[in-house]
């Protein structure tokens, strides 16, 4: 009985194990492109936009994603964000280019039609701006 067990076991735990990193891949793969943004700012208030999110060359496991025009600062303005499942982590970071300080964390709804964000941005006038944004699928 235990053979059986064991041998059932064997066979099962590859699906497992690949069907989670598919899971993940699709995540990960779904995510890039253009997005439609409603940000609501404790400083500016609501403002809407668009952002591009790039996994660029990457390969999952992931290492990171570029979000370009985050928080409207620019099209060439880039934040890096690392993802696992569907949770995304921007650490403490300064965007080259505006100099304004950024972190937070996004999560990826299961449809992965929207992305909802919690953040910080700091433009060193003394004033912190938290952030709510929800991201749209174009």
């Amino acid at each position: 009985m235990k053979k059986k067990a064991f041998i059932i076991f064997c066979i099962v735990l590859p699906f497992i194990i690949f069907s989670c990193n598919d899971d993940d891949d699709n995540i990960y793969k779904s995510i890039e492109g253009t997005w439609i943004v409603e940000e609501h700012n404790s400083v500016t208030g609501m403002s809407n936009y668009q952002a591009y999110i790039d996994i660029g060359d990457n390969e999952p496991p992931v290492l990171y994603i570029q979000i370009d025009n985050f928080h409207n600062l620019g099209v060439d303005k880039v934040v890096y964000a690392g993802m696992e499942g569907n949770k995304i982590t921007i650490g403490q970071q300064i965007v080259f280019g505006s100099g304004e300080s950024v972190n937070g964390n996004g999560e990826i709804s299961s449809d992965k039609k929207n992305i909802n964000w919690d953040y910080e941005v700091d433009d060193g006038s003394g004033e912190t701006e938290y952030v709510t944004a929800y991201y749209k699928r174009k």
